[in-house]
């Protein structure tokens, strides 16, 4: 009966030290296991700084690359208005230096109409002048035929009275002499004066007598010969320039009509040519600004392409990580309860 009761009593203390031994196994592997745990809890919040830090770093780095882009943008639009600039104040300098040369052409073919008629004027004026003086000669000599008709109307009164008792129709050789002396003196007279000066002088046929004598009437015949007036020069045909087209020839004369017109069709031909370059340039210059403007687009698309890469790629990165991180902690905690396990095994088998 002791012998059985000692058994007993050994197996419950037995019992007893194994409740005791699987308490305290239980409470160290608790413990061990808080211990991952917050070993496991470190290493997260490392890898989380570590992973922030990581994602502030790309972040900025990011946000460098897109303030350079935008600063090489900025800089790109500041050149090309630079550029754009440039080119109106060329334009301006070329349409202003355009206007003057045009306004230098037309003022050079008024200058050079105004020579033209100051001249043509002149030239009128010069020949009223000459007429003038040819008119006063003319009538000098006018004058002095009709003292020398007097004379010899009176001489041959005078010789009438004497030769009364002669025939009326007989001359005598005075009287005969005396006219061939006046005709040479008429013809010396006429010698002298300038034919073509008689437009400006007519004799009045009322101012001659009525041919009364022989004398008489060959010298109203020879005054007679003075009425034939001379047709006058044919005035000089007038110019008329156009004022909105400029003179590009300014050694013409007067005169010269039909190179005067030439030269004006082929200024307005090359002032036509000008306009269709003007035209032209303009279509150039259109042309180009079309063209960068379409480069310009193409350079922000292909920006934009790649700023959007960028986000694609560190939003993959980052959600790879977080997996990662996710997998590699489940792992961690996966083989801390394995290892629980088997240790609890073995002492359950010891």
């Amino acid at each position: 009966m002791e012998e059985q009761f000692r058994k007993e009593m050994e197996g419950k203390e037995q019992k007893r030290k194994q409740i005791e031994e699987e308490e305290q196994r239980k409470a160290l592997e608790e413990e061990q296991i808080k211990a991952l745990e917050e070993e496991q809890k470190g290493k997260a919040l490392e890898e989380e700084e570590q992973r922030k830090a990581l994602e502030e770093e790309q972040r900025k780095a990011l946000e460098e690359e897109q303030i350079k882009a935008l600063e090489e943008e900025e800089q790109r639009k500041a050149l090309e208005e630079e550029q754009k600039g440039k080119q109106e104040e060329e334009q301006k300098r070329n349409d202003e230096e355009q206007q003057r040369k045009s306004l230098e052409e037309e003022q050079k073919g008024k200058a050079l109409e105004e020579e033209q008629k100051r001249n043509y004027k002149q030239e009128k004026d010069n020949k009223k002048d000459d007429g003038n003086d040819k008119e006063k000669k003319h009538q000098k000599k006018k004058n002095k035929e009709q003292e020398n008709y007097a004379t010899v109307e009176k001489d041959s009164q005078h010789s009438r009275k004497h030769h009364h008792r002669h025939h009326r129709d007989n001359k005598s050789p005075s009287y005969e002499q005396q006219q061939i002396q006046e005709q040479e003196n008429n013809e010396n007279v006429d010698g002298e004066s300038d034919s073509n000066s008689s437009s400006y002088d007519k004799v009045n046929e009322s101012q001659s007598p009525p041919p009364s004598n022989q004398l008489s009437y060959q010298q109203f015949q020879f005054n007679k010969s003075f009425k034939q007036p001379i047709p006058p020069p044919p005035p000089l045909p007038s110019i008329k320039s156009d004022s909105k087209q400029p003179i590009q020839n300014t050694t013409k004369k007067l005169g010269f009509i039909s190179m005067f017109s030439r030269d004006t069709k082929e200024q307005q031909q090359s002032q036509l040519h000008l306009s269709k370059k003007e035209l032209q340039k303009i279509e150039k210059e259109k042309a180009e600004r079309s063209q960068k403007e379409e480069q310009i687009k193409i350079l922000e698309k292909q920006q934009q392409l790649r700023i959007n890469e960028q986000e694609q790629i560190y939003a993959q990165f980052k959600s790879q990580q977080v997996k990662s991180k996710w997998n590699e902690d489940g792992n961690i905690i996966q083989d801390e309860k394995k290892k629980g396990k088997n240790k609890k095994k073995d002492k359950d088998k010891k």
